[in-house]
């Protein structure tokens, strides 16, 4: 995880706020997609889920240049994780995944 960077629960709610006060154009549903990503962490969370997010530092060769982001949820012994190259498509990866499974 040398080349990723932790990205902290608070900085990715000040960035939302940010991003919807700003003149920056974003579309609506991706602004919908994060707002849904960050509410499944908090949900996660809440049903005992130890997550960590990561960004990438930096590019490091072509076979990894969709894997900007890596998620991880853990509890109990039992550990999800997925990459994906936006902030929020891991996250509905192991959400889907964990629903599909009864796990939440």
């Amino acid at each position: 995880m040398d080349n990723y960077r932790k990205i902290n629960s608070c900085s990715a709610l000040e960035e939302l706020k940010s991003l919807e006060l700003s003149n920056n154009f974003i579309m609506p549903e991706e602004l919908d997609r994060l707002k849904k990503a960050l509410n499944i962490k908090k949900k996660l969370t809440n049903l005992g889920y130890f997550i960590e997010h990561y960004q990438k530092k930096n590019e490091v060769n072509e076979q990894q240049a969709n894997h900007n982001y890596v998620f991880i949820a853990k509890k109990d012994s039992y550990s999800y994780g997925e990459v994906g190259d936006s902030f929020y498509m891991p996250v509905f990866k192991i959400w889907s995944w964990l629903q599909k499974n009864g796990e939440v």
